[in-house]
């Protein structure tokens, strides 16, 4: 689990717009420029993780069984997920590059394909998006009793709920005391 957030790290850093270019991706240093590649890249990456996360979330409630009705089946059942990013067209997002001997390779700048990579054996029930500061993250520790991102958010989350569960309890009033009099002779 650990070895999977940390090669998430930097993607989530991206989506959660902590870090600007340049960066080291996929064992190059890309120096994006910001409006026209980072920008988009960017986005794209936030657009996914609240997809994987709106389609887990779609599956724990819609088909909570859609995997264990087909463990009989023999083969294990899977579903397929489509990462669109709109940025591929104006962007080094080829997937393939040719160099001057006019061979295919990979290419090494297809920032797609390293994300994607970044994300095969991820366990997907551990992607969240914090409900206090809207950053995305990998929860690491699958005991985690909060939902946030940090132990700041953590608190704040408690706290909100302290206060909710206070205010749907009934009021106890106590009977009011009448003051002591002093008397005075």
């Amino acid at each position: 689990m650990l070895a999977a957030a940390k090669d998430l790290a930097l993607w989530f850093d991206i989506a959660n717009d902590t870090v600007k270019p340049p960066l080291y991706l996929g064992g190059i240093l890309h120096d994006l420029p910001l409006e026209t590649y980072f920008k988009p890249l960017q986005e794209n990456v936030r657009a996914s993780f609240a997809h994987l996360i709106s389609v887990l979330k779609t599956f724990r409630t819609e088909y909570p069984d859609y995997f264990t009705r087909y463990a009989g089946a023999g083969a294990p059942r899977r579903f397929r997920i489509h990462l669109s990013w709109p940025a591929e067209g104006n962007g080094p997002w080829g997937d393939l590059t040719f160099g001057s001997d006019y061979r295919l390779a990979s290419n090494r700048d297809d920032l797609r394909s390293v994300f994607i990579e970044a994300l095969l054996d991820t366990d997907l029930d551990r992607f969240r998006r914090c409900p206090v500061c809207q950053h995305f993250f990998y929860r690491i520790r699958s005991d985690n009793k909060g939902d946030g991102c940090s132990d700041d958010c953590n608190n704040t989350l408690r706290q909100q709920r302290w206060r909710s569960n206070k205010a749907k309890q009934p009021r106890k009033f106590k009977a009011k005391q009448s003051p002591k009099l002093k008397l005075v002779r």
